[in-house]
Parts: C-alpha cells; sequence; structure tokens
C-alpha cells in the first residue's frame, strides 16, 4: 500500500489512468453535436512536452456551418462537467473556449492573447465542400501558461492563455457545433518546449515574494517535488527552521513540505548522479526511494493534535517549523513536531562515502524565512 501510495504521488501526469485507445483520445474517439458540449470528448492533459492532437471535422447539416471547438478546463477527474454540484465537487474550472472560427470567450483565465494567421503552403487541403476537414492542434503548458495552436490547413490559430495559477492542471476537451468530430489522434514530445515557447501575458503570481527571506532563498512549490532549495551539507547535526504556508490551491494533508536526504554531484535535488536517500513528509508518511537505504520511521500524535481537518487550516493561515537532522557515520536521524505530529526516522545509508544534503520540498507549498543552524 505505500508503494502504491507513492506511484499515486508521483503520477502527476496520470499515465496510470486507465486508457481505452493506444495513440487515440482517451474515451470517445468519435462524436456528433449540434451545440457546443451536447457531447465532449474526454480531457487531454497538457504538459510542458509538446502534445499535438490531429482529428477530422465534417458538418451534420450540411447548409450549416461546422464550428470545432477547443474547451481549456481543469477538474479531479478529468472530464467537463455541466451540472453546477457535480463541478463544485470535482472543482471543475473552465478557462476559456476557442472556437474554429475564431471567436474565443475567456472565463477563469487571468488573461487570454489571441493571433490568426493564413497558411500559404495549403496545397493538402481537399478542395471538395462536402469533405472532412482535418485539424491539428499543438499544445503545451509552462507554470501558469498554455499556448494552444490550432490549424485547419489553411489558417492558424495561436493562443496563449494565462491560467489563475501554476498549481492547477490544463485539459482540452473537443466538441462543437453542427459538427461530427473523428479519427482522432494524439502524439506527445519527450522533452519538454524551451523556456520562451510562450510569451507570458501577465504576471507571475507569487506567494514568496515580499515575504521574509533567511539565509536560503525562499522556494514556492506549486506540485509534488516542483521545486525545492538548494542542498544543505549535512555532516554532523544542522536545523532547518522555516515558516511553511499551504497554497490556495491546496486541499490534502499531504500539500505540506517535505524534507528530503539525498546526494548529488550538483547539490541539487534531481541534479547530477541524484541518489534519493529518505523522503519525509511533515504529516509523518515516507516515500520510497529508489536506493537500498533503509530508513525506519515513527511517527506519534500528541495530545495537542488537533485532527487533520485543524491540520490543513493550520498550513493555510501558515505554520513556524524546525527540523534537525543528526550524521553519526552513516546513520541519518531526523526529527521535527508540528501541529502535535511527532515525526523520527532513522536512515541508514548504504554509501557513506557520497556527500549527503538535506532539501527542503513539498507539495502546494509556499516556505519563507528559511534558516540553517550548524553544530
Amino acid at each position: 500500500a505505500e508503494k502504491m501510495l507513492n506511484l499515486i504521488d508521483l503520477d502527476v501526469e496520470y499515465d496510470m489512468k486507465e486508457k481505452h485507445f493506444t495513440g487515440a483520445v482517451i474515451g470517445k474517439n468519435e462524436i456528433s453535436c449540434e451545440k457546443i458540449m451536447d457531447e465532449v470528448m474526454d480531457g487531454i492533459l497538457i504538459t510542458p512536452c509538446m502534445t499535438k492532437i490531429t482529428f477530422k471535422a465534417s458538418a451534420v447539416e450540411e447548409k450549416e456551418k461546422c464550428l470545432p471547438t477547443v474547451i481549456l478546463y481543469d477538474s479531479l477527474d478529468a472530464h467537463i462537467h455541466a451540472e453546477k454540484d457535480l463541478a463544485e465537487k470535482l472543482l471543475y474550472m473552465e478557462y476559456c473556449i476557442i472556437r474554429s472560427d475564431g471567436q474565443t470567450e475567456k472565463k477563469e483565465a487571468r488573461s487570454l492573447q489571441y493571433s490568426l494567421a493564413a497558411i500559404q503552403n495549403n496545397a493538402n487541403v481537399s478542395s471538395d465542400a462536402s469533405s472532412f476537414t482535418q485539424y491539428t492542434i499543438e499544445a503545451a503548458k509552462r507554470k501558469d501558461h498554455v499556448r494552444i495552436k490550432i490549424s485547419d490547413g489553411k489558417h492558424c490559430q495561436d493562443v496563449t492563455v494565462a491560467l489563475p495559477d501554476s498549481s492547477r492542471y490544463a485539459y482540452i476537451g473537443l466538441s462543437g457545433e453542427n459538427c461530427r468530430l473523428f479519427d482522432s489522434t494524439i502524439e506527445q514530445e519527450e522533452k519538454p518546449v524551451a523556456d520562451g515557447f510562450i510569451s507570458r501575458i501577465a504576471e507571475e503570481i507569487s506567494y514568496i515574494k515580499g515575504c521574509p527571506e533567511g539565509n536560503i532563498k525562499n522556494v514556492q512549490i506549486d506540485g509534488h517535488k516542483t521545486a525545492s532549495t538548494i542542498g544543505i551539507p549535512v555532516s554532523n547535526k544542522v536545523s532547518l527552521s522555516f515558516h511553511a504556508t499551504s497554497l490556495p490551491t491546496a486541499r490534502l494533508v499531504w500539500h505540506c513540505p517535505y524534507i528530503v536526504i539525498f546526494s548529488s554531484s550538483d547539490k541539487k535535488v534531481y541534479g547530477k548522479d541524484y541518489v534519493e536517500h529518505a523522503l519525509i513528509r511533515l504529516d509523518g508518511e515516507k516515500n520510497e526511494s529508489d536506493s537500498v537505504d533503509e530508513c525506519r520511521l515513527s511517527v506519534e500524535k500528541r495530545e495537542d493534535f488537533g485532527g487533520w481537518d485543524a491540520w490543513k487550516k493550520a498550513f493555510k493561515q501558515g505554520i513556524d517549523s524546525v527540523v534537525t537532522i543528526r550524521k553519526t557515520g552513516n546513520s541519518i536521524t531526523l526529527v521535527t513536531e508540528n501541529l502535535g505530529i511527532g515525526v523520527k526516522a532513522d536512515i541508514t545509508v548504504t554509501d557513506p562515502e557520497n556527500d549527503i544534503y538535506v532539501a527542503l520540498t513539498g507539495d502546494q507549498v509556499a516556505l519563507t524565512n528559511i534558516n540553517t543552524n550548524f553544530e
């Protein structure tokens, strides 16, 4: 069960979710709709790696115009929800709607930038007015910005969307007016798009800017281990003090700080020659590491523990925390207590020759006023 929970934590792109079609849009591979959202193809997750979606569209009623539509949104189950109660339960948020005729509707997005350009080389476009039109969508997400390019062979729509924050996901749902969508496929590149691929159209939302800063730089972690502090060497004894505030989107117990014990040549989490010896969460859970090191974790609920609802509420308001790490030979002991949860981890490192570092990371949390004290 512990290993399965770790896999779920690491599966930030829902790769483990069952897929019914290999290389095709998940779920419905063909829909027919008179109005937008009569039917919608299942959500396609947009990541920092370029996602390419192709599909064909033809009119249901020949005398009416066929208008395929892209819906950009987020929800817990990756589906679009029109029912208000269900939408609230599944945290459904609609960012914007982009129609193939160039009309856009900004909803929960902070900003939207649109441009349309003619494609000069359109020799492959069918001249038969009654035949289908093939569309290509290219989309990528960088932090709180998404860029979507939609081409029908004649014109290319280029849309940049600023999301409400960097913590939410972004899905594309395909629907339309008076259209049948079919023969859809998905391809995704392995490497993330370049930093400059998406131009920023809105200021980055920061929960650490202007906050007190200690001798370690403040860090904002928008998702599971998406950012971390620098590596702090562990020799004899070191204490880390910091202020932690969960982000507005945080809703789970494990949206809190983590302490990672690791080795790497460049002193960075996920850096060169990275080996993770242990990862301990302040809620008293640990993540299984790929190393053969042993980590024995003991957790105690003290009398002043007010329950997990109180735990989450306190992190929303912000708490001060202290973590102490002591190293003796190849043994490392980590101790911390927060909101009535006492945590102690005894770690045995199998390769004590490598330098050991500790860093702060987490999930949907801002860490400020970080200070170190060596003994």
